[in-house]
């Protein structure tokens, strides 16, 4: 189906431009009409023959002008790597999209995708070619970098219950949260964590992965553990070191003023 337009028309010989629809009167003889849809920038060419007392009519039947889905691609965390292409692109509708993420150097790996486009959520390809979308659709990739360095996890039980991850040895990349869960067996309790010889009592816990050999222990009870201590606020502490400070002193001034 044929939809008008606005096009420019150069009359060649004149060097003069028109813009669809127009009329002009022309004396007879033989002109070239140049259009170009300002749209696409497509440019139609032809020849036409002027007659004395007879309007002559041309039309120029340009390809329709594409449809696009769009797709804005990112990466996370910043500086850790990048994306080929990247930022807000538009896709001809139809076509497929190819995406390939890149570590910024060799301390960095590709970890996963995450879009809102179900093909390649979660995909853990640093290559992967997006589906086309619907025309007029806008939908987000980000390309998950993590740390190359990795770093070993013990996770320990006394007896009486188990972990999940369960008891072992395992590797995560720096950086990384590890949510670990004590479970006690039947009729007995969890107590408490040691966590590199600190005592945690939160259940689950999450261990941050910042440095190599971290050890983890969950300690079960056949007794009902007591709550654990209330943390101590650190403004609390501030203001009981700032109160001893100035009694200090107002003692000392007493003392001195009994000297004088």
């Amino acid at each position: 189906m044929a939809v008008e337009i606005a096009a420019n028309v150069l009359i060649v010989e004149l060097g003069v431009s028109y813009t669809t629809p127009f009329i002009v009167n022309l004396d007879p003889g033989t002109y070239t009409l140049r259009a170009t849809y300002p749209v696409t920038g497509q440019v139609l060419e032809k020849t036409t023959t002027i007659t004395s007392g007879v309007t002559t009519a041309e039309d120029f039947y340009f390809a329709a002008p594409p449809e696009y889905w769009y797709i804005t691609i990112a990466s996370a965390p910043s500086g850790w790597g990048s994306t080929v292409p990247s930022g807000s692109i538009s896709v001809v509708a139809g076509e497929l999209l190819a995406v390939t993420a890149v570590p910024a150097s060799a301390s960095y790996e590709f970890d996963y995708w995450e879009s809102d486009i179900a093909a390649v959520n979660g995909s853990t390809s640093p290559n992967i070619v997006v589906p086309a979308q619907v025309a007029g659709s806008s939908h987000t990739l980000t390309a998950h970098f993590r740390s190359a360095v990795v770093y070993t996890l013990n996770i320990a039980t006394t007896t009486g219950g188990t972990t999940d991850p369960a008891p072992g040895t395992y590797t995560y990349p720096e950086g990384m949260t590890v949510k670990v869960t004590a479970k006690p067996d039947v009729g007995l309790y969890f107590a408490y964590w040691v966590l590199d010889g600190g005592v945690r009592y939160e259940n689950p816990i999450d261990v941050i992965m910042d440095k190599d050999q971290i050890t983890l222990q969950a300690v079960f009870s056949t007794e009902v553990p007591p709550p654990p201590p209330p943390a101590i606020p650190m403004e609390l502490v501030a203001a009981g070191l700032g109160l001893a400070a100035a009694t200090g002193l107002g003692l000392l001034l007493a003392h001195l003023a009994g000297l004088i």
